[in-house]
Parts: structure tokens; sequence; C-alpha cells
């Protein structure tokens, strides 16, 4: 940040004649409009320097943060204490917070898409803890979030020839800041100005669209021939911990609050060119029509639902209906349009920012009638954008991730798809079940007190931390679930 010092900068003395001045008969107005001059120049200045010092910095952002207080007679959802107990501890690695991440997010959340992507290592994960926030300048923040995008976004090419083997592409980027104060921070102007804060060192780019502003992203995927690829943009959403019990419960999340950036049509093809699974819109329409259908019923109502047909007729009556065979879950629902208190391409949503658990007013006014076209429709500009992609080049994809022979590592998820290790295995120690009438934190504290004293080495918090990851794992897709969202 660039700081003017008023010092650095000179104005001519404002009592001081000039020979000249002194001879010109308008000497006196001259003097006078000189002075004013000055005088404008130097609030002018003042003015920039005290703005340019008083813009809080990230820790200031984060610090000013206030205490969520309809929190206290209202506590979080069994899962996001469950999933907090790996996030918050500061004991734990940014591996096992991701892992944690994973966990909760093939259980807890409605996206289909994104609970699939979690359950095969295809999202990628950039988590930023308390330690991070305080203790890390801006400048290093921003270069640790390009750091993994850069990594997100080489995987996901995929890499050529023989690195190939190594890949496991992501579809989906997932940024994380986690910390005891931000997860039951209240959703105010404060929490706002530190969300707009974390994606400005994203860098991502925004647009005003028809539907409002949006915040966009994009992944290359190679074609499994030839030198050429297809290039997607699609949009940021974001989730916080405070709506945990709110009207936006569907936009929750553990541990502070989340930023994704998830790919269907990059998802969509890899399958078609990778995994040999032709025909993928009725798969992308069913599923994008379940995440609707799963959205929570809170005690508020649901920020989005599916709609009715009329006398079997969709809103967008001219599009016939893309399933052949349709589930029976959607037997009856319009496949065009569904409606929502919130808009799904939103990221950082004004209407989240309030303490009121119940919709505001101005929510309440209205509803959005968003779309399921972009999925299937080709006449459509947003089927262009989102699912067909942009006709590219590998040449333009190594002019942004940099050429192979430069890469220093090739990342991968950090969930491989092989069975995680026992934890008795992890730790050489067997932890029971937790039950459901106590807390959780209650129930960890009882449950280590009885500890064996045989296993010092392993610190209470890594025991804590092992504890609620074995926990975590219980979240895990099964195989007939996952069959049937890959299907």
């Amino acid at each position: 940040m660039l700081i003017f010092s008023i010092s650095s900068l000179t104005f001519p003395a404002l009592g001081a004649k000039s020979p000249i001045m002194a001879k010109s008969p308008k000497s006196d107005v001259t003097r006078s409009n000189s002075a004013s001059r000055a005088k404008r120049e130097n609030r002018k200045t003042k003015s920039f320097v005290g703005k340019q010092r008083t813009k809080p910095s990230l820790k200031e952002l984060y610090l000013a943060l206030n205490e969520d207080k309809w929190r206290r007679l209202n506590p979080f959802s069994r899962d996001v204490a469950i999933a907090d107990g790996v996030l918050l501890n500061p004991f734990a690695s940014s591996s096992e917070r991701a892992e944690q991440l994973s966990n909760w997010l093939q259980k807890n959340q409605p996206c289909v898409f994104g609970r699939a992507a979690a359950a095969t290592g295809r999202l990628h994960y950039c988590v930023l803890s308390e330690d991070d926030i305080l203790g890390t300048g801006e400048r290093e923040i921003r270069a640790l979030i390009r750091s993994h995008l850069i990594d997100w976004k080489r995987r996901s090419l995929p890499p050529p020839g023989a690195l190939r083997s190594f890949g496991q592409p992501a579809h989906g980027f997932v940024l994380a800041v986690v910390g005891s104060r931000i997860s039951r921070a209240a959703p105010d102007a404060s929490l706002k100005a530190l969300a707009l804060r974390i994606r400005e060192l994203w860098g991502c780019k925004g647009t005003n669209e028809t539907s409002g502003r949006m915040h966009w992203e994009s992944l290359y995927l190679r074609r499994p021939t030839g030198s050429k690829c297809v290039k997607y943009r699609f949009s940021l959403d974001f989730f916080a911990a405070a709506g945990d019990g709110r009207w936006w419960h569907d936009h929750r999340c553990p541990g502070g609050i989340l930023f994704t950036a998830n790919s269907v049509g990059h998802m969509a093809r890899y399958r078609e060119w990778y995994e040999d699974r032709p025909n993928q819109t009725e798969w992308m329409v069913k599923h994008a029509m379940g995440t609707i259908q799963e959205a929570a019923e809170t005690k508020y109502g649901r920020a989005t639902w599916l709609l009715p047909l009329s006398d079997g007729r969709p809103v967008a009556e001219k599009l016939e209906c893309p399933f052949s065979n349709p589930d029976r879950r959607l037997a009856g629902k319009d496949w065009t349009k569904y409606g929502g208190y919130l808009h799904t391409d939103h990221s950082i949503r004004s209407e989240f920012f309030s303490l009121d658990a119940e919709k505001p007013a101005s929510v309440r006014e209205g509803v959005y009638l968003e779309d399921f076209t972009y999925l299937y429709d080709r006449r459509s500009s947003e089927f262009r954008r989102f699912i067909e992609g942009e006709a590219s080049s590998v040449e333009a994809a190594y002019d942004e991730l940099g050429e192979p022979d430069t890469w220093q590592k090739l990342k991968v998820s950090p969930l491989p798809q092989r069975l995680v290790s026992r934890l008795d295995e992890d730790f050489g120690i067997r932890l029971p079940g937790l039950g459901t009438k106590e807390s959780t934190e209650q129930k960890a504290f009882q449950l280590f007190d009885q500890t064996p004293k045989s296993y010092p080495e392993v610190s209470r918090e890594r025991r804590k931390v092992a504890m609620f990851l074995r926990r975590g794992r219980g979240w895990r897709l099964r195989k007939g679930t996952l069959r049937a969202f890959l299907d």
C-alpha cells in the first residue's frame, strides 16, 4: 500500500512575495488565488493520506468481528460442532482441516454436485486458519491463495503425457477461513467487510449481470487428443457459520466462512471424455433439481424450492422435458425454472447480513425466478458460458499456468480414494463413538479424562482432533449413495 507523506509535498509559502507579484497590479488577487489553491490541495492530500492510513488491515477486520449473541440461545447444530472439533483446534493440520471439510460436505449440505465431488476427492481446498489471519500479512495470504489456485488449475487441465497418471482433477475450489472468533461472529457489517476483503485477496473478477453482481473463476479442460482445450467460467458462492439455524441455513458451513467455485460443465465434460459416460444432460438436470429439492425446511420456511408444473407445462413452455425417464421424486416439477428468496449465482449476499434469524422484510417482498435451462438449452448464452465452455488451446492454458517443465509439484486431492486407516491404527488407541444425549464437547472431555496414560506421546489436543476426525468420517457417502449420484 502506498502512503504519500504530506511532508514530501512542497507548497509555495503563503506569505512570501515574488518580485513579479509585487509589480503586478493584480498581485493581491493572484496571491489570494494561489493561497486558496494551496489550501485546497493541502486538504485533498490530507484527505487522501487519511483514507489510506485508516483503511483497516485484514487483521484489524478480523479483530473487529462482533459476537453473535443470538448464538448463545441457539447453539450450533451437532454436525457443525463435530466439524469444529477439528477446524477450530489449533493443533490440527491443514490437511486434517481439509479432510474434515470434505467429510462434512458429503453429508450436511444440499448440493449434489458438491457432495459427489467431495466424496471422490474432486475438490481442491485452501484453508486459512486464525493464525494465518493474525500472524501473516495480506501479501502473503494473497500469494498463498494464488498458489492454491494455480495448483488446482494445473491438476484439472489435466497434465500432459506421463504426468497424466499422477493427476487427479478437481472440478471445484474451496477457500475456507476458520477460527474461534469468526465461527461465532455476528452476520453484520463487520463480517461482511471481512468477507469482501477475503474475496478481494482471491482476485476473482466481478461483473454486473441482469440478476445482479456476480464474481467469476475459470478452469481449463484438455481434450483427450490433440492440443485443444475448453475454458469454463463459473460463479463463486459464499457460506458462513452464522447461517446455521437462520433462514439461509442452506448456506451455512462449519468453522467460519467458506467460498466455493464449482464448474458443473467441467465435471460433466470430464465424465464424457475421460470416464466414458456419454450424454450428461439428464444427469446434470436431475441433480440440479435434486439440489433444490434437498433445500432445508427451516422454521422460517425454505430459501429455494421447485415449482410445480401448471397443467403439465413448465414456465418456459417452448422447452421440451430433458428427461427420457424422469426421476419419480421430481414428477410434476418444473424443469425450466425454480423459486428462491436468494439468488444462487450471487456470492456475498447483502440479505445474509442481518442479526435476525427471520428473512428481512426486503427479502420477503419478492422472489427470484431462477433458471435450470442453462444446463441444456443450447441457444442460451449461459449454456455456452457454464456448460459448453469457450474453445481454447493448451498454449493459452500454459500462458496462465506455466509450462509443465516449470512445475515443481503436482498437487492431488488430500483425500486419495483408498480406505483411511482406523483410529486405533493411527494412534494405537480405540475410542468409543459419541452418544446423542450429551453435548459433543462434554462427551469429548469425559472421554479424554478416561484415556489410559500408556499413550503419553499422544497429546490431549491431538487426541481430540483424532476423535472428531473419526466421527466426521462417519459422514462419508456409502458406495450405494455415491453410485446413485454418479450414475
